[in-house]
């Protein structure tokens, strides 16, 4: 009764299977990026002291203050960032404001699953680019695309990935990354040691 309204690519969808999610108490699920480790004693003690009375308003729509720590943490404007409700709905919003109507989105497989559904729902084409046997960047470059999706750690494998010896840039990325010219990246927690080489992204 509902399809008659329902966009056909919607339609057209596989509806999304979350990973696995066991019930036995004590387990960490790195699965779906539960921390083994506890929050900061700082972090209680802001949560002991907020003032609940707050809770009622409406929160500040554009973040600023987070978006000024993050941007004082990286060295960079405060219009370089953009906070969103989850990377999930960053990577939705990246595919409308970056992808026209015959574009493409390219990613690496195996990867974040979510990608070729983003691809879906934008109804536009999908355009993988598989990794090594060993999990690594390809040999040969991805296919052209409008949007690419690069995450570093690369999940699920959760390799992180250096550039081929075959690439000879002197830059920390191949030269398609270059003429891609909308890439995004997602860092992995703790890729840290990559932040200079992602600066220069911001």
């Amino acid at each position: 009764m509902m399809n008659r309204w329902t966009r056909k690519s919607v339609q057209d969808l596989e509806s999304y299977t979350p990973g696995e999610q066991p019930k036995r108490p004590g387990l960490v699920k790195l699965n779906t990026n539960e921390n083994p480790y506890p929050a900061s004693t700082r972090v209680a003690r802001v949560l002991a002291e907020m003032d609940t009375a707050t809770l009622r308003l409406y929160p500040d729509p554009v973040c600023s203050d987070l978006r000024e720590a993050i941007a004082g943490l990286h060295g960079v404007g405060v219009d370089r960032v953009f906070a969103g409700n989850g990377s999930d709905e960053i990577l939705a919003l990246c595919t409308r404001a970056f992808v026209e109507d015959d574009g493409t989105i390219g990613y690496f497989m195996p990867s974040y699953s979510l990608y070729p559904v983003l691809a879906a729902i934008r109804n536009v084409r999908g355009i993988a680019s598989d990794l090594t046997e060993s999990f690594e960047w390809p040999e040969q470059d991805p296919a052209p695309a409008s949007l690419f999706f690069l995450a570093n750690p690369m999940p699920p494998p959760a390799c992180f990935s250096q550039k081929p010896e075959s690439w000879h840039s002197a830059v920390p990325f191949p030269e398609w990354f270059w003429w891609t010219r909308r890439i995004v990246i997602l860092r992995g927690r703790t890729a840290w040691k990559w932040r200079e080489r992602y600066r220069m992204c911001l």
